[in-house]
């Protein structure tokens, strides 16, 4: 493997003999997001189906496709498959509330290059990590690792998407005497993502009425000590919040028996102590 330095671009038939290229993306945090964001000659969102992430993992035929486990995220891009409109197709990284220069880990390896962001990273949530574009009928790779201090919504703005507007937050309600099983501190913190993912999937407009129910009995321990039921909860919940016909969920954990707790909504998360459950 040789490195890439910022800036630095190569020809795909340099590190890849395959058109079908494969970017593994090592990243820890775990909830450090990796999206693929397929652009216009203009370096515009044109069709939002090519914004491949964890809510749209695979673009119309198939051309971009996402899969996530743990700290490595894998964007498959088929070069020959792309629609002719898509001009570029940009792999960026986030995080809901951390600079990035603060992961343990954030690099990309593609054919036979590396491309590792930490050394030039500062107070940036939202990066554009690398791109593949088209180049004298061909293709080609850049290393790009510059981003925004406004994360995800400045990133999506500079690719002229939209992020809807949202309310200002409420203040936090009063902590809980006990503590919940999982935090949902984080619920809000994904709403403008959740925005344009429903719109890609042409769903913004639908409702339902829907019931929030977590396990929280024995045998699920291991996953509550990974952090797997946490982050799960906490991709899920903004998703249900924004489908909820009242913006307001019954909640309810259950082990050896079951317990309603406050209803859920994007400012009042609730809790049950897991010792009454």
């Amino acid at each position: 493997m040789s490195l890439m330095q910022p800036g630095e671009k190569r020809q795909i038939a340099d590190i890849s003999s395959s058109r079908q290229i494969r970017i593994t993306a090592s990243h820890a945090p775990a909830d450090i997001d990796i999206a693929a964001f397929g652009l216009n000659s203009d370096r515009r969102i044109e069709d939002d189906r090519y914004v491949v992430l964890f809510s749209n993992e695979r673009s119309p035929e198939g051309a971009l496709a996402f899969a996530k486990s743990g700290e490595t995220t894998t964007i498959s891009v088929d070069l020959d498959r792309l629609p002719a409109d898509i001009h570029r197709v940009t792999i960026t990284a986030t995080h809901d509330t951390i600079p990035l220069r603060q992961a343990g880990v954030l690099k990309a390896e593609i054919g036979s290059v590396t491309i590792d962001a930490k050394a030039s990273l500062g107070d940036e949530k939202a990066i554009m990590l690398l791109e593949l574009y088209r180049h004298g009928g061909d293709w080609r790779l850049g290393s790009i690792v510059q981003g925004f201090n406004g994360g995800l919504a400045a990133l999506v703005k500079h690719f002229g998407g939209d992020v809807a507007d949202e309310p200002t937050p409420a203040a936090p309600a009063a902590a809980a005497p006990s503590p919940s099983p999982v935090s949902l501190s984080k619920v809000d913190l994904r709403k403008q993502k959740v925005g344009i993912s429903l719109k890609k999937l042409g769903i913004e407009h639908e409702k339902a009425e829907i019931t929030f129910v977590i396990d929280a009995s024995g045998s699920m321990a291991s996953l509550y000590s990974k952090g797997v039921v946490q982050e799960t909860v906490e991709r899920i919940a903004p998703v249900a919040l924004r489908l909820d016909d009242d913006g307001s969920m019954a909640t309810w954990f259950y082990a050896s028996r079951c317990k309603q707790v406050e209803d859920l909504t994007a400012t009042c998360p609730p809790s049950a102590p897991m010792a009454q459950i």
